[in-house]
């Protein structure tokens, strides 16, 4: 067996920092609580840090309930679709026989790529980033390309909803907040990560001792 290293979990996101803990805890629990751990007085240290882990772990599954609602979900998939209405709209408008019109549509489209990944973003940045193509769609110098192609009714269905949208997340956020009180990850995680390390060290000082006992 060899010493255990020192493991840097600043880096880790939340959900990287559970599964490694959750790893963990699967591979030490036996060997701690009903093998030589136990009998090595690694117990207490043991039950420090897995009671921190669990805290952890419930504090992150219940932001993450909170955040995935079925009502988020199913306003954020009419969202999507009402920004894939004004994308068609203007990838048609590319292919159109009409010049003027796959002109505003070949225009209109350097908009929307500065924008095909907003999606990808978590729903904080999403809506900014959908907030941000509607502003730019609705500036002073693009509104006679909107209006040929029939934009307009269908970039303020997507202004609606983002808005909607935003203000269900909001709530989600405070709820959020309100879970913080029992201690928010930052802290649970430095908690967690320090009887980790107790516990390594209590584990690596059984190792050293062995090592040297036999060494006797």
């Amino acid at each position: 067996m060899k010493k255990i290293q020192r493991f840097k979990f600043y880096y880790l996101r939340s959900a990287e920092h559970i599964q490694y803990h959750r790893s963990v805890s699967v591979l030490l629990r036996k060997s701690i609580t009903h093998g030589a751990g136990r009998q090595l007085g690694l117990t207490a240290l043991w039950n420090t840090y897995h009671s921190f882990y669990l805290k952890e772990d419930m504090i992150f599954k219940q932001s993450r309930r909170l955040e995935e609602t079925k009502e988020l979900v199913k306003i954020d998939k009419n969202r999507k679709a009402a920004f894939k209405a004004i994308k068609y709209t203007i990838m048609a408008a590319i292919y159109s026989q009409i010049q003027a019109i796959q002109a505003t549509g070949e225009k209109l489209n350097y908009i929307l790529n500065n924008y095909k990944d907003a999606f990808r973003q978590s729903y904080g940045e999403s809506i900014a980033e959908i907030t941000n193509f509607i502003h730019d769609l609705q500036k002073p110098s693009n509104e006679e390309d909107v209006e040929l192609i029939g934009l307009k009714e269908a970039i303020e269905a997507l202004s609606t909803i983002n808005k909607l949208f935003e203000t269900i997340y909001n709530k989600r956020s405070n709820d959020l907040r309100s879970i913080e009180e029992q201690g928010t990850m930052l802290q649970i995680r430095s908690k967690v990560d320090k009887a980790y390390n107790e516990l390594v060290n209590g584990i690596n000082s059984l190792y050293v001792s062995n090592e040297l006992t036999g060494q006797i």
